[in-house]
């Protein structure tokens, strides 16, 4: 192809971006400086994209179906795993930490806008299913998370369009892969979750930061 974009780089300056193919068609990749680029593929589709990369190596993006929807991946050694979808369509990853944490956006089952998900453990939870109901806010698209869980991205609070920190620190810890429940049982658990739960909103310009803490 005639031109490439890089997205992000780890402490082994080891670089995640897609590039051009020609015939309309982009490829995810990783770049190295030993061993130059590594061209990822698709999931049966024209196209795939990398938009982030963790210090061991781990790189996420999205790849096309055969049926022209695209969903979210993650790049471990050789291996392109699927991610799936919260039930929509298509999704997208935006950002893994070093513990293998992954955020992004899913479209829902049906119409509307898209939910920010954390991928972890093997399951993709809906963020908002993290965050009291009542708080007015509904996070759509989630960009980075670092080693403290920390994620950043854009939501809507009370119907305007604002960035948000949101810090899961304070949550009780995600169900290890021994023993995860199916997606529906931890959305309810995390739903009962929020009546233990006490979201703080600190309002500054430009930035929203959503910590959930214990209620005392």
């Amino acid at each position: 192809g005639t031109w490439s974009s890089a997205y992000a780089v780890n402490s082994s300056n080891e670089v995640s971006g897609y590039g051009d193919i020609g015939g309309g068609a982009f490829r995810a990749y990783v770049w190295s400086q030993t061993g130059g680029f590594s061209v990822l593929g698709t999931f049966g589709g024209t196209s795939s994209y990398a938009m982030g990369i963790n210090d061991f190596g781990q790189a996420v993006g999205t790849a096309q179906l055969s049926n022209g929807y695209t969903h979210a991946f993650v790049l471990d050694g050789s291996i392109l795993q699927d991610l799936g979808t919260l039930g929509g369509g298509s999704s997208y990853a935006y950002g893994i930490n070093d513990g293998g944490d992954i955020v992004g956006y899913s479209w829902l089952s049906g119409a509307g806008d898209p939910h920010a998900f954390l991928y972890k453990n093997g399951q993709m939870f809906d963020l908002n299913s993290l965050i009291n109901p009542s708080s007015g806010w509904v996070l759509t698209q989630a960009y980075s998370i670092n080693t403290s869980g920390q994620i950043v991205g854009a939501g809507t609070l009370n119907g305007t369009q604002h960035a948000f920190l949101v810090d899961l620190d304070s949550l009780p810890q995600t169900p290890v892969a021994s023993a995860i429940p199916e997606p529906g049982t931890w959305i309810a658990v995390a739903a009962g979750l929020s009546t233990l739960l006490m979201l703080r909103v600190q309002t500054r310009p430009r930035l929203r930061r959503l910590r959930l803490l214990p209620r005392p």
